[in-house]
């Protein structure tokens, strides 16, 4: 089988992100052009959410999961709140998505996560989606 690139993995997490929004019942619209979002979503807070969706397939063997968020093709170190409501991330290891609002994202080109202390504000079973 052909390596998958980064355009492919995306395309994954796109679809796994869709996936669960149907189970939960919520609406995604997907931009017909290129946009600074790769969805838009209705929580049912009366707004239509802006989404970014990435793919995270680091390793879940270590403590931590560096999920990075600079966007290398835009030269851009990190996504504005400005520009999205909610970042939600598939991650390949856990087969989980994770959802960070924008406190979490804002201009920062890092999210670190732990895996195994509960106790930790970062725990990824914080952010379950």
């Amino acid at each position: 089988m052909k390596k998958l690139n980064r355009s492919h993995l995306g395309q994954i997490a796109q679809l796994k992100g869709e996936l669960e929004s149907a189970r939960k019942n919520i609406l995604v619209n997907i931009p017909t052009i290129p946009s600074r979002y790769d969805a838009l979503l209705d929580l049912g807070n009366n707004k239509l959410s802006r989404v970014q969706i990435k793919f995270c397939n680091n390793k879940c063997s270590l403590n931590t999961l560096q999920l990075n968020l600079e966007r290398k093709h835009l030269n851009q170190k990190s996504y504005n709140q400005k520009d999205v409501d909610l970042l939600l991330v598939y991650v390949l290891c856990l087969d989980k998505i994770l959802a960070f609002p924008p406190k979490m994202f804002h201009n920062k080109p890092t999210i670190y996560i732990n895996l195994k202390n509960e106790e930790s504000k970062n725990f990824w079973k914080k952010f379950e989606w």
